[in-house]
C-alpha cells in the first residue's frame, strides 16, 4: 500500500504513536500535522511554527508530541486535544533532534553543537554539553537513552554520554566527500548505520570499528535518511533521487527499491513501531509496505 497524505510543502521529518496508529510530521512551512496511519485520513493540521519544523517525537506514553524548529523553539501538545502544553526556547539555533527519555522524564534536544537535556515536566534545563563544533545534521538518542551519536559537516561520528557529556567513542574515521547525513542506532544499541552521498556503513557502536559497507549500486544515491527497523532485520534509506532502498542488515544485500510517487526527494524515513511499515517524507508522505 502508498499512501499520498500531504501536497503541499516538503515534510522535513516524521515519526510514528508509539501505538502505531498515528504519525506526526513537520514541514518547511512550520506546520505540524498528525495523520491516522490506518486510513490515512488528516486527523489535525496546526501551524506550530513560524520557522522550518526540523524534529517531531512522540512521548512514550504516547500522550504527548514536542515539535523542534530552525529558530530554536521547541513545543509541546497534548496528543489527543492538540492544544499547545508548553513553549520553550530549546536551542540558539536549528533543533536537530528533539527526543524523550525512555522513561519520558526528560526531553532531549540538540543543535548545531550543543546537547541540552530538560525536565519533561517543568521544561527546565537539566544539563548541557559540547558536542563538536560543528553543524550536527542528525543526532540520534541511543534505544537505552544513556549515549547519543553526532554527525555533521566535520564529516565525523561521535558518540557522547548523556549524563557526562563525554566522548565514549572514537571512530579513528572522517568521510572524505560528504557530510554524514544520517544515523541510526541497532535497536540492541551494538551497532551504528551512517548514511553520505552514496556510502552506507555499520559500525561498532563500542569500538568505533567499521564493520561493513552496504551495497548501495543500485539505492537511492545521494541520501539524505536512515533508519533500522524495530526487529533489527533491515535498513532503510531515502536520499535525492526520490527512491528508497530496503537492505538486509545481516548480509548488507539491497533487498529492494521503492520510488516516490511524484519522483521528490526523500528526507526522512521512519519505521512504524511493529517493523511492517515505512513511513516516508519528503514532499507528500508516503506509508509503504515493504
Amino acid at each position: 500500500m502508498t499512501a499520498e497524505k500531504d501536497k503541499e510543502f516538503d515534510i522535513w521529518k516524521i515519526a510514528w504513536s508509539p501505538d502505531g496508529k498515528r504519525v506526526i510530521s513537520g514541514d518547511i512551512s512550520g506546520m505540524v500535522k498528525i495523520w491516522d496511519a490506518e486510513t490515512d485520513t488528516l486527523l489535525k493540521a496546526f501551524k506550530g511554527h513560524e520557522e522550518i519544523v526540523f524534529s517531531v517525537a512522540w512521548s512514550p506514553d504516547g500522550g504527548s508530541v514536542a515539535s523542534g524548529a530552525t529558530d530554536g523553539i521547541i513545543k509541546i501538545w497534548d496528543a489527543g486535544t492538540y492544544a499547545l502544553k508548553k513553549k520553550f526556547k530549546g536551542q540558539s539555533g536549528c533543533i536537530r533532534i528533539i527526543d524523550w527519555s525512555p522513561d519520558g522524564g526528560r526531553i532531549i534536544t540538540g543543535g548545531v553543537s550543543t546537547v541540552k537535556v530538560w525536565n519533561s515536566d517543568t521544561c527546565s534545563l537539566i544539563k548541557e554539553f559540547e558536542a563538536g563544533g560543528a553543524l550536527n545534521f542528525s543526532p540520534v538518542l541511543s534505544p537505552d537513552g544513556r549515549r547519543i551519536i553526532t554527525s555533521g559537516s566535520d564529516r565525523e561520528l561521535a558518540v557522547w554520554d548523556i549524563e557526562t557529556g563525554s566522548r565514549l567513542v572514537n571512530f579513528g574515521y572522517k568521510e572524505s566527500y560528504d557530510c554524514v547525513r544520517s544515523v541510526d542506532w541497532s535497536p540492541d544499541g551494538e551497532r551504528i548505520i551512517s548514511a553520505s552521498r552514496g556510502a552506507i556503513k555499520i559500525w561498532s557502536a563500542e569500538t568505533g570499528e567499521l564493520i561493513r559497507p552496504l551495497d548501495d549500486s543500485r539505492g537511492p544515491g545521494w541520501l539524505k535518511t536512515i533508519a533500522w527497523s524495530p526487529d533489527g532485520k533491515w535498513i532503510a534509506a531515502g536520499g535525492i533521487s526520490g527512491t528508497v532502498g530496503i537492505w538486509d542488515a545481516r548480509s548488507g544485500v539491497l533487498e529492494s527499491v521503492f520510488q516516490r510517487k511524484d519522483g521528490g526527494s526523500v528526507y526522512s524515513v521512519a519505521w512504524s513501531p511493529d517493523g511492517k511499515r515505512l513511513a516516508v517524507g519528503g514532499g507528500p508522505v508516503n506509508i509503504l509496505e515493504p
